[in-house]
C-alpha cells in the first residue's frame, strides 16, 4: 500500500511539477512576419526565437520568417525553441554563357532564365563561324535581375575576301567555266 501510496504521489504531483505540466501555450504563428516581428511576438509569450536557416523566395521580401518548426497553433511549452527559416529574398540569376552557341540555341536559353532578348547585333569574325554568338551584354556569372534586357552579337563568318572575275565576254561556256573555278 506504502509503494502504490508513493507511486501514487510521484505520479500524480511531483512528475506534472517536475515537467511543468499545464504550463503550454499554442503557438503563434509569424510566418511572413518581419524577423524583429516574429521575434518580438514569440519573446512576448516566452519563447525562444531561433533562426536556423535561410532560403530564396518569390513571394517575400528579404528579412521575412518563410518558415517556424514547430508549427504554427500547436501547443508547446513556454521557454521552448522556436526555429525559423528567414527569406533571402528573391533568387538572383547568374548571367549563363551564350558564347559560340547558335543564335536559336542562345535564345531559348534566355528565355528560360526569364531574361529577354532586347537586340542582335551582327558582326564578321575570323574565327567563329557564322550564326553563333560572340558577344554578350552582360559577362557570364553576373547577377541579374529576372526580366532583364539582353543584347547578343552573332557571327557573319569571316569577313569575305575581294576578288577579280575575269572577263569573260567572247569565251565559250566551258572556258568560261574553267576560268571561274580557277578563282
Amino acid at each position: 500500500v506504502i509503494i502504490y501510496l508513493i507511486i501514487l504521489i510521484i505520479d500524480k504531483f511531483v512528475m506534472p511539477a517536475y515537467v511543468h505540466l499545464g504550463d503550454e501555450a499554442e503557438l503563434p504563428d509569424v510566418v511572413e512576419m518581419s524577423l524583429e516581428e516574429a521575434k518580438a511576438t514569440l519573446e512576448k509569450q516566452k519563447f525562444v526565437p531561433i533562426v536556423v536557416d535561410s532560403t530564396y523566395d518569390e513571394n517575400l521580401s528579404a528579412g521575412f520568417v518563410v518558415e517556424q518548426s514547430p508549427y504554427p497553433f500547436t501547443r508547446v511549452k513556454k521557454g521552448r525553441k522556436v526555429y525559423l527559416t528567414v527569406c533571402l529574398g528573391k533568387k538572383p540569376i547568374l548571367m549563363p554563357n551564350l558564347f559560340y552557341k547558335s543564335t536559336r540555341e542562345a535564345e531559348e536559353i534566355i528565355k528560360s532564365y526569364g531574361l529577354e532578348l532586347r537586340s542582335k547585333y551582327y558582326e564578321y569574325n575570323d574565327i567563329a563561324v557564322d550564326g553563333v554568338v560572340i558577344g554578350q551584354s552582360y559577362p557570364q556569372g553576373q547577377q541579374i535581375k529576372k526580366g532583364t534586357g539582353i543584347t547578343i552579337t552573332i557571327s557573319l563568318g569571316p569577313f569575305p575576301v575581294e576578288k577579280t572575275i575575269p572577263d569573260l565576254v567572247g569565251s565559250s561556256l566551258v572556258s568560261a567555266k574553267k576560268q571561274l573555278q580557277a578563282i
